[in-house]
């Protein structure tokens, strides 16, 4: 998957919860750690999404899956 898409996903995940518009400002204001990049950053873009053990976090997951 091309880091657009995953970009793409992880926003859409964030708006099925209610929190793009928090996904989209730490995207922007993170963007010089991976807009250049070649390598994934998925691990960085999940993290974005809460704490791992909260019930937002699974859902987040399970999105991203989808």
């Amino acid at each position: 998957m091309t880091k657009v898409a995953r970009l793409a996903v992880a926003a859409q995940a964030a708006a099925q919860q209610g929190q793009f518009e928090d996904m989209y400002h730490r995207l922007f204001e993170t963007q010089e750690q991976w807009g250049e990049a070649q390598e994934s950053h998925a691990a960085l873009f999940r993290d974005f999404a809460a704490d791992p053990t909260t019930e937002e976090r699974v859902r987040f997951e399970a999105a991203l899956q989808d």
